[in-house]
């Protein structure tokens, strides 16, 4: 039995938790009120011990700068840590800092650092001349303004390390760029700790028309392994916006194949060997581009839908690459058909009717749902969808193949529209 303590969680990585109390580990989940994507989702902290079992602990700090090597280091005293784990985006650095302090496994924090700090990322890609896009820094209409002389127009502005698509922007032009930094002063963050996490800085980047898709990568010892990829469908309305990921791909032997070379030849640059990420790229007409680098497991609801397709847990996995017990050649098969998992929001926000939840759950019988985190209440008011935060809910959707499950969400998208009389984030599928 080994000790693993967990940093944060995403509200699905609560069941990280779960898979690890059934296989048999003592558990601790350390919760930074200040900094933490389970206050900042509101998840009510009564519901955590249902994810932790009858041996888990918590830990609530109100500091995650000041308060965690303290507290990590009494609980390590009760009982030595074997790993220190999060499934959080927010404490993924300080996650690092604490496994290299206490001399468990987990990747270099400098090498973290440059994957999420988004400039720093593109500068190690062009110092090693690897493909990406042009780029440049900026923090002000002024400076961006100089900068999109180099990148030129169309471009897409956001911070050198966000969250969750938040304060980003496609510009076709200055007055995209005014209308970007004019909503941006005007804006409020999320939470007061968020103004720590999200940067003051800008990278501006050309935009690269192609596909989106995400790459689930498994790192051990510096070489990269393919999970899976999944085809990514944007919004209609704002293409930042993610509405729906298809599992699998699709994508052909060849084109995985230059996509898996392609992305070791990044993580050797900058230097990760060992964790599971979450990557975008767009695949250009030269070949695959890399957008971000999540170190994290995938987002949403999608390790859900990944384990129904594959019967392979992720979590599983995860744990047990930090305590050197996993199998790096024992690769997920999709034999349970396709899925895709599908955010729902309002892009012009609304009310609800007063019997949304009646017609949502006759809609949604005619699909194959297997997850359901839809918030539906009858006159319930809607913000408008511009990022994960403002999100209605996930569906995990299965189908035949993901093309098929791509299909169905484009109707079920359609239908939703009707049966709320709003109007609803839509794919082009």
């Amino acid at each position: 039995m080994a000790h693993i303590c967990f940093i944060d969680s995403s509200a699905t990585g609560l069941n990280a938790l779960t898979t690890a109390e059934r296989l048999g580990h003592q558990v601790t989940l350390i919760v930074p009120e200040d900094l933490s994507l389970l206050t900042m989702m509101k998840m009510p902290m009564s519901k955590l011990g249902a994810f932790l079992g009858d041996r888990g602990k918590i830990h609530h700090i109100a500091n995650a700068e000041s308060g965690l090597e303290a507290t990590i280091a009494k609980i390590h005293e009760e009982q030595p840590i074997d790993a220190i784990l999060t499934t959080s985006e927010l404490a993924v650095i300080p996650t690092a800092e604490m496994a290299r302090t206490f001399h468990t496994r987990y990747d270099d924090p400098e090498a973290l650092a440059k994957a999420v700090y988004k400039s720093r990322c593109r500068e190690v890609l062009a110092e090693h001349g690897i493909r990406s896009t042009r780029f440049a820094k900026a923090s002000d209409f002024d400076s961006a303004q100089r900068a999109l002389r180099t990148v030129g127009f169309p471009a897409v502005i956001k911070p050198t390390r966000g969250v969750a698509k938040e304060a980003s922007a496609i510009v076709r032009d200055e007055a995209d760029l005014r209308r970007f930094f004019d909503a941006a002063s005007a804006s409020t963050r999320v939470s007061p700790g968020m103004e720590r996490f999200v940067s003051s800085e800008f990278v501006v980047e050309s935009y690269i028309d192609g596909p989106l898709y995400s790459a689930e990568i498994l790192a051990v010892e510096g070489r990269v392994h393919l999970l899976t990829t999944a085809r990514r469908e944007r919004a209609v309305h704002d293409p930042l916006i993610e509405v729906a990921a298809a599992m699998p791909s699709g994508l052909s032997t060849t084109v995985q194949a230059e996509t898996k070379d392609y992305l070791q030849s990044v993580f050797n640059a900058v230097g990760l060997k060992v964790g599971i990420y979450h990557v975008e790229f767009i695949l250009g007409s030269e070949g695959p581009v890399l957008v971000e680098i999540n170190p994290r497991m995938m987002g949403g609801i999608a390790p859900i839908l990944f384990e129904q397709l594959t019967g392979m847990d992720p979590y599983e996995l995860l744990i047990n690459l930090h305590l050197e017990a996993v199998e790096p050649d024992r690769m997920p098969v999709f034999d349970n058909g396709g899925g895709a998992v599908i955010a729902v929001g309002a892009p012009e926000g609304g009310r609800m009717p007063d019997d949304a939840e009646e017609r949502v759950t006759a809609l949604l019988s005619n699909y194959q749902i297997t997850k359901n985190t839809l918030a539906i209440s009858s006159g319930k008011t809607l913000p408008r969808f511009q990022g994960n935060f403002s999100i209605l809910g996930f569906l995990a959707l299965r189908a035949p193949d993901g093309a098929e499950a791509l299909r169905c969400t484009s109707e079920l998208l359609e239908r939703l529209e009707h049966y709320l009389d709003m109007k609803i984030a839509r794919i082009s599928v």
